[in-house]
């Protein structure tokens, strides 16, 4: 099960007013209902991010559901992402965060790429 630390709606991804949600990777934070999530915040926005998180299996599964409600999605990972996931994403971002000011914090966003 997935569990998020927060999230915010915000211009990391070019071009997209984007629902970022960092994930936990161990067992803090609150359950991650996705469809309740689509449910409030998709007249606002036409994408979701997540960060971080180490369940790519459920991470998948998710992104399926986010797609079929007509969102894009994206996934920032210090780590590989696998095949599946991938196949899932729109987005994505791979490697070290850069701490910019005024910057989203997962990096400039001409770093992202599009899939």
């Amino acid at each position: 099960m997935l569990k998020y630390l927060n999230g915010v709606i915000n211009k990391s991804i070019p071009d997209e007013k984007t629902l970022t949600i960092a994930l936990s990777s161990d067992e803090t934070g609150q359950p991650l209902d996705i469809n309740l999530i689509i449910e409030q915040y998709k007249k606002f926005i036409t994408c979701i991010c997540f960060i971080g998180g180490n369940d790519q299996i459920s991470l998948t599964s998710c992104c399926k559901t986010i797609h079929k409600n007509g969102l894009k999605t994206g996934f920032f990972s210090e780590s590989q992402v696998n095949k599946q996931l991938e196949e899932e994403l729109d987005y994505l971002k791979t490697g070290k965060t850069v701490m910019k000011k005024d910057v989203c914090p997962f990096g400039d966003i001409i770093d992202w790429v599009e899939i």
